[in-house]
């Protein structure tokens, strides 16, 4: 172990936490906006003072909106957490296969936002069965979170430790046997964008001369090569909203993933789908061409966050 990191585990006070057999963590809800803290960021996971905590110590990072107890003896159907200690080499996948739990579980209950970006120090919190958080909203029942997951609504009463079946807007709440939204998931797990089409990478996101003034300007995505007519398929789920063709893109789909996402696919020769229908994450939508302002057969792919392109490569899961 890095002595470095022993000895900060020695000041938060890893002895107790060896002691302790289990430390029961209940759901409770804090003030939504919390600071968060350097080496945490990335994980959307805030510090928090364990010292009146189980006084555990200072300098461990905790999910946004969970408040442990005192540990208690185990309860059965009862949400309980585990702190980890994320050490060099760690996976979230094989974390969850180390205490038997879903890497679904895992994100959802640390507001996991990058898998991919888990670094050494940071404390998870490991559930003792699988499930996934949800913030409460007006209007919202149980019953209708329970209908919603497809879960029995007494399942979430007694891993919440509830007592009643009242509520409250902006709480969080354990569901058992719940599941994250496709996006959602993909996203964390970044696989949440396909790679669109076979091919070589002709030029990349940024600055570059223009392959005809030789003038430098930005492009806001990639360019895939290949022959004309291969397949060029919907990076991930998501609507159709426009379709067309201009003195630029050549015919070109425009998809909105929801969460602000959208991609746009270029220099079509040939297109396969229709404004306003739903497409699913490696659905062939259209043909390679090389329409418009091109130099010879490819794709032009673009991502927008918000409407502001984004490096493509960022997101990509090849």
């Amino acid at each position: 172990m890095d002595r470095r990191l022993g000895g900060r585990l020695a000041a938060v006070g890893l002895p107790l936490l060896v002691a302790a057999a289990v430390v029961t963590l209940v759901l409770a809800t804090v003030p939504k906006g919390s600071d968060r803290v350097e080496g945490a960021a990335a994980h959307g996971v805030q510090l928090a003072s364990l010292l009146d905590w189980g006084k555990l110590g200072a300098g461990v990072t905790v999910p946004r909106g969970l408040s442990p107890l005192v540990a208690t003896a185990k309860t059965p159907n009862v949400l309980e957490t585990t702190p980890y200690i994320v050490r060099s080499g760690d996976t979230i996948s094989g974390i969850g296969r180390q205490f038997g739990v879903s890497d679904e579980s895992i994100i959802s209950i640390n507001h996991v936002d990058d898998a991919r970006l888990l670094q050494p120090g940071v404390v998870l919190l490991i559930p003792n069965m699988d499930g996934v958080l949800y913030r409460t909203r007006p209007g919202d029942t149980l019953e209708k979170i329970a209908n919603t997951y497809k879960v029995p609504e007494a399942a979430i009463v007694t891993a919440n430790r509830l007592g009643d079946a009242s509520i409250r807007p902006d709480q969080e709440l354990f569901v058992p046997g719940g599941h994250m939204s496709s996006y959602s998931y993909r996203r964390a797990l970044g696989t949440l964008f396909l790679f669109p089409a076979q091919g070589y990478i002709t030029s990349y996101y940024g600055m570059r001369r223009d392959p005809f003034t030789r003038v430098y300007s930005f492009h806001n995505g990639i360019d895939i090569g290949n022959s004309i007519g291969t397949p060029v398929d919907a990076s991930a789920d998501g609507q159709v909203v426009a379709i067309g063709s201009n003195r630029i893109y050549g015919n070109y789909i425009l998809i909105d993933h929801g969460g602000g996402y959208q991609s746009l696919y270029a220099h079509l020769w040939r297109i396969y789908v229709s404004v306003w229908q739903w497409v699913r994450s490696g659905q062939q939508i259209a043909a390679m061409g090389d329409s418009g302002y091109s130099t010879g057969p490819h794709l032009h792919f673009s991502i927008f966050k918000d409407d502001v392109p984004v490096n493509p490569l960022i997101y990509l899961h090849y």
